[in-house]
């Protein structure tokens, strides 16, 4: 039993001490920090309010595809404040790195498990992704651009918030794990993300694509990246649990996958450049 108590105080103090060195190194620029929360409020006000006020007002229309004006602002802005607690930095560049550079090698000696690191990583990333999250909500609800949401909504939209952050956390090892047999893997993760930004609702809400596309996507993992939490959070009927299922198989999918290419991967690393 002793044993037993002991081996789970060091796992704790493993990951204690990688979530304060990660934390120590995201907030080691303290003027980097505060722009992360002040700027995307900013920037994205110049530029989706505007932008949209300009086709509504050139156009000439009370509404587009069913969408008033200010139905869009708040479609827009809810993406901002979903994205921000979902958001995930490009780490699957330092694991491709890490692998390139033979630095994995040392992560394989560790005690502390190179998967185990890399969520220990992703942990405080959200950590301060949740803050900036947080502070921008207030900021848009204070200017009137969102009302805030009943209590069941706010729920919903945290068990998404949490299914796409695992979604993309899983992407980004998948991502990470091609450098065993690519020479870089940024080009791969941008495509991903462009591809991602307009078949998950990002540009433009779904319902305004033809209406098979929109079918056909609801069997991929796009919408629920950000269409179907963001009408969740706008308060329209979804079916949680069809969409949630949909998401889970699909992260299911990226685990199993990861699996694979890290194991695979391992058969063909050699430890270059230690």
């Amino acid at each position: 039993m002793l044993s037993f108590f002991m081996t789970i105080r060091l796992e704790y103090l493993k990951w204690l001490q990688s979530l304060k060195i990660s934390l120590s190194k995201n907030l080691n620029y303290k003027i980097n920090f505060l722009l992360m929360m002040v700027i995307p409020v900013l920037v994205y006000f110049a530029i989706k309010y505007n932008l949209w006020s300009s086709i509504y007002a050139t156009n000439s229309a009370e509404s587009i595809k069913g969408y008033t004006l200010s139905q869009m602002i708040e479609y827009q802005f809810w993406i901002l404040i979903f994205e921000l607690f979902v958001r995930s930095h490009f780490f699957s560049r330092n694991i491709s790195e890490d692998i390139r550079l033979g630095r994995i090698s040392v992560f394989l000696l560790y005690p502390f498990g190179f998967f185990n690191y890399q969520l220990s990583l992703f942990f405080s990333d959200k950590l301060i992704q949740f803050f900036i999250g947080i502070f921008s909500f207030f900021v848009v609800v204070t200017f009137g651009w969102i009302d805030i949401p009943s209590v069941g909504i706010l729920f919903r939209a945290g068990v998404f918030i949490f299914m796409v952050s695992a979604f993309w956390f899983f992407a980004q090892l998948l991502v990470g794990f091609m450098a065993f047999w690519l020479e870089e893997t940024w080009s791969i993760n941008i495509s991903i993300r462009f591809i991602s930004a307009f078949l998950s609702g990002f540009i433009v809400p779904l319902d305004m694509y033809p209406e098979i596309i929109s079918k056909i996507l609801l069997w991929t993992p796009f919408p629920y990246l950000i269409y179907i939490p963001v009408r969740i959070l706008m308060g329209e009927s979804i079916d949680v649990v069809f969409s949630l299922f949909i998401l889970f198989i699909w992260i299911l999918i990226l685990f199993v996958c990861i699996q694979l290419v890290w194991r695979k991967g391992l058969k063909l690393y050699t430890g270059a450049g230690i």
